[in-house]
């Protein structure tokens, strides 16, 4: 604080001065290989389809934490930035949303993917409304195929049809699935979401649930709806998605986050076992097949393709949202993906399966060759290699090595340079020595950890060739003065 004094000097109020303090460190649940893969993936697809908007959300299925969280927009010259956290904006989600009529037919009205229900060829009169399905169809299908091929009529009617005259039970199944409120994830820029309650007249209409059962007439975001499929994922247990791990103070935690379980069940084992089901036909038989159809592993989702009207676009703008939502692999699920892009105006390829769904691919290829570790044989024979049967480098990078192969003992001396050499068939370590006035032995090390010793004893360094030392000019162990030149080959 200050004042004015005569001749227009500023002068501080004494007692009014505030010192600056640090702030606290934030650790969180990113992992910043996923993110890198995640905001590839998006910027891909959203560069190749001139995409408007677009957001993909990676969560661990057991815990419910965010490992990658990427958002892109594109400005009037056709760049992209991350402009806003398209995760936590709420839009009408489409055919996505058809997951939760699913479960309530399943968990509520006692019936089965197996059960029949008349989709009237794909086309159906309610009220003087015309429900359409894009495939057309049969008289009836199974509920398995319903939802596999995305019907809009039977999604609709498995909504309206047992719960016309009791919405307020429709209700209360979104509210435990907790898509009528915030997530609560540590950003304050979530959004509301917009879910009718049919206690309030003025928003609730008999038409509300026929669009409810194919994603209308209600607002959420991507993060809500990766919510309950993640909760799908983790045999039915709903978490809490969250972002940061922990909050340190000069090195102290001061605040530790946990996984949090928001609902033990969202639904009986029964019914979860048929959803997972029908989420996996989407990917081998449905609208998703040609996505997944090459796949090294089994995925489980759902596609969903919605026109927007967002205030900047009307319906009639033909303006498209595409997402897919899921999880792999699906037998044993580690991860769950949500994809959302909006497509520009009158673009030619707008469907799930064409926009969303291979970004989900592609993000799950990456990340599935770190879930599935290879099985080794034990009947390998080795073959010599170009840096002669040995690793040289730093104590941690034996260590890595160690753990990684099961080598036992390795790495644990205290020794900061090791020398690994395989001897017929037997591996044995010894430790670099490093002396004042002798030149290291740099021999078998990566250029990185060459150019590190050599440099810090005081030598210049010329290099030739590419990879690991297989030659230095001057042997390790010989005493030359400083600001010697050495010279490298790299294999």
């Amino acid at each position: 604080l200050v004042r004015f004094v005569a001749g227009g000097v500023l002068m501080p109020v004494e007692g009014y001065e505030v010192e600056p303090e640090n702030g606290y460190d934030i650790y969180t649940t990113l992992d910043i290989n996923i993110q890198d893969i995640a905001e590839r993936a998006l910027m891909r697809k959203m560069m190749e389809k001139e995409a408007l908007e677009g957001t993909c959300v990676v969560m661990e299925v057991a815990t419910g934490k965010i490992k990658a969280m990427a958002n892109l927009g594109r400005d009037s010259s056709g760049n992209y930035f991350e402009t806003n956290n398209y995760a936590l904006r709420t839009s009408e989600p489409g055919s996505t949303i058809k997951l939760i009529p699913l479960l309530t037919a399943l968990d509520e009205q006692n019936k089965t993917i197996q059960d029949n229900i008349d989709i009237h060829g794909g086309k159906w009169n309610v009220k003087g409304r015309v429900v359409s399905d894009d495939h057309g169809g049969a008289a009836s299908i199974s509920l398995k195929q319903a939802f596999a091929l995305s019907s809009n009529v039977a999604m609709s009617k498995l909504a309206y049809e047992y719960y016309n005259t009791q919405p307020e039970k429709y209700y209360a199944k979104m509210k435990s699935l907790h898509l009528t409120s915030k997530t609560g994830i540590e950003l304050k820029e979530e959004f509301t979401p917009v879910v009718p309650n049919p206690k309030n007249k003025k928003s609730w209409n008999d038409q509300t649930l026929v669009s409810w059962g194919f994603g209308y007439a209600l607002l959420v975001s991507p993060l809500q709806l990766l919510m309950v499929y993640n909760a799908v994922a983790n045999n039915g247990k709903l978490m809490k998605p969250y972002l940061v791990n922990e909050i340190r103070s000069y090195g102290t935690v001061i605040q530790k986050n946990n996984p949090v379980v928001l609902n033990s069940a969202i639904a009986s084992e029964n019914t979860i076992r048929q959803l997972r089901e029908c989420m996996e036909a989407v990917c081998t038989e449905g609208t998703a097949r040609i996505a997944f159809q090459n796949s090294l592993y089994k995925v489980a989702g759902k596609t969903g393709t919605a026109k927007v009207n967002d205030g900047v676009f009307k319906y009639k703008d033909r303006v498209y949202q595409s997402s897919f939502a899921g999880y792999f692999p699906a037998n044993n699920p580690k991860y769950s993906i949500i994809v959302t892009i909006k497509n520009k105006p009158g673009a030619a390829g707008y469907y799930a399966s064409t926009v969303a769904a291979p970004v989900f691919k592609e993000i799950a290829d990456h990340l599935f060759k770190y879930i599935e570790k290879p099985v080794w044989s034990q009947q390998l024979t080795a073959n010599k290699d170009s840096f002669g049967y040995q690793f040289s480098g730093n104590r941690e990078s034996v260590r890595l090595l160690a753990n990684q192969f099961g080598w036992q003992g390795f790495g644990k001396s205290t020794g900061n340079w090791h020398q690994v050499v395989l001897s017929k068939q037997n591996i044995s370590e010894k430790e670099i020595s490093v002396m004042s006035g002798m030149v290291p032995n740099v021999v078998g090390m990566g250029l990185k950890d060459a150019l590190f010793l050599l440099e810090s004893a005081g030598y210049r360094v010329n290099i030739t060739g590419k990879g690991r030392v297989v030659r230095q000019s001057i042997d390790g162990g010989t005493a030359v003065a400083k600001n010697k030149i050495i010279e490298l080959n790299l294999n």
